[in-house]
């Protein structure tokens, strides 16, 4: 993708967005390049179909896709699409990618080194959706049409190739934040998982092979692989280690293990385990729920973070600042004293403190590469909007790692994914009328 937002954006556009445990359907009514409308339905995503055939996944979203239309009442509309499919793969077109891995929590049998989109469409074409217009004649046509199945933003490839420059969740933030602050250049997703995208110029790209108009283009890092390699087993702790060993994809997608939305609560969880079999938490007894993988989720984090943001436990013990604690470790059936408090406060402090040093030391050397001097950065993401601390403390390691001369700011793209999408598809679509 070449081009950000230009106002000049006009029509009604559906969005798909995949990569977590929710699915994500949204219909998105545009006015001279303005958002007017957005119809979001939410649509969670079993376990058994994460894990399960894939094709069953993609008769899943086929299914949500239908609902809404039905619900909607656009069962009889042509819609152009933006499929945001949240993993890695080896963007052909911007209409066909295959899977190059699963990531997070997917791990779906029949997918990799398949062509999603065609996927999506098959299963779509088996709901009476059709993708193509031009597949059949209008009087065998089912009557629910999706034009052309633009689908863009099926993310990530390596290194930031340009020949295979994919655009995913961040290159919708990216846009989604260009529509606000036009200043916007890098593109941030801080969620169960975690990566960046960045504006480059063309001659910095030796991989993009040939002739080209374009001055500067949007580069997908895909830096959750960052360290796939072993550079980064410098950083490595045995709690690291125990996180990626009980991933559902190991030795994978190792730089957003330190960090993000779906590893962060159970690095903790790994340290206080570590903590109470040494006897210097909880008495040393903790509880079966505790030694139990995925029983600490990162919103405890959050939660913790929160209530220690003004003091220690041990000052606001009799207060209402301990009882977010008092419910979790109730949750994990473990009993606990102002000093254990004091412990968890401390851990989930210096979890969060890496976390914001490693994402700040990436996103500063892009804001050095750029040499912008006003650049923006577009957040997305639960873990960035509900961590009560992130943003303050990625703000100050940052200040310290930038150029002095240049001055950066954070925006929150609110749902940036799901807008983003949207806005691709139409970017997309108007380019392709420019260039006719």
């Amino acid at each position: 993708m070449s081009k950000l937002h230009c106002f000049l954006e006009h029509g009604d556009y559906m969005a798909l967005d995949l990569g977590g445990t929710n699915f994500r359907v949204i219909l998105l009514k545009l006015r001279n390049g303005q958002i007017m409308a957005e119809i979001v339905k939410y649509f969670h995503v079993p376990e058994e179909i994460q894990l399960g055939p894939g094709h069953n996944l993609f008769d899943f979203l086929a299914e949500c896709i239908k609902e809404f239309m039905t619900e909607h009442e656009i069962l009889d509309k042509t819609f152009p699409l933006g499929f945001c499919f949240s993993f890695p793969m080896d963007h052909i077109s911007l209409r066909a990618a295959t899977l190059t891995s699963w990531t997070k929590s997917f791990k779906c049998s029949g997918v990799v080194g398949e062509e999603v989109v065609q996927m999506l469409n098959d299963a779509l074409a088996d709901k009476g959706i059709s993708v193509d217009r031009a597949s059949a004649p209008s009087s065998q046509r089912p009557r629910a049409q999706i034009e052309h199945g633009i689908i863009v933003g099926v993310v990530k490839q390596l290194e930031g190739s340009a020949a295979h420059f994919d655009g995913q969740v961040l290159q919708r933030t990216l846009i989604s934040g260009a529509q606000t602050d036009q200043k916007c250049a890098i593109g941030l997703i801080l969620g169960t998982g975690s990566n960046a995208c960045y504006i480059e110029r063309t001659d910095r790209i030796p991989k993009w092979e040939g002739d080209h108009e374009e001055q500067e283009v949007i580069i997908d890092i895909e830096w959750g692989a960052f360290g796939d390699n072993g550079v980064l087993d410098f950083l490595k702790t045995d709690y690291d280690r125990d996180v990626d060993a009980h991933s559902v994809n190991p030795s994978i997608f190792t730089f957003e293990k330190y960090f993000s939305g779906k590893f962060l609560g159970e690095v903790v969880r790994y340290i206080l385990v570590a903590l109470t079999r040494e006897g210097l938490l909880f008495n040393g007894h903790g509880s079966e729920k505790l030694f139990k993988p995925n029983t600490f989720g990162t919103a405890n984090i959050s939660k913790i973070e929160d209530q220690s943001y003004s003091g220690s436990f041990r000052d606001t013990l009799e207060g209402t600042a301990i009882l977010n604690l008092e419910h979790i470790l109730e949750d994990l059936s473990i009993s606990f004293d102002n000093e254990d408090a004091d412990i968890i406060q401390y851990v989930c402090a210096i979890v969060s403190d890496r976390a914001a040093r490693l994402i700040s030391s990436c996103l500063a050397n892009l804001i050095n590469r750029m040499e912008k001097p006003t650049p923006s950065i577009a957040v997305d993401g639960s873990l960035y909007k509900y961590h009560p601390r992130l943003r303050f403390l990625m703000e100050y390691y940052m200040q310290r790692m930038t150029r002095p001369d240049i001055k950066f700011k954070f925006i929150q793209a609110e749902d940036g994914s799901g807008k983003g999408a949207g806005l691709m598809a139409a970017i997309a679509r108007r380019l392709e009328a420019t260039t006719k």
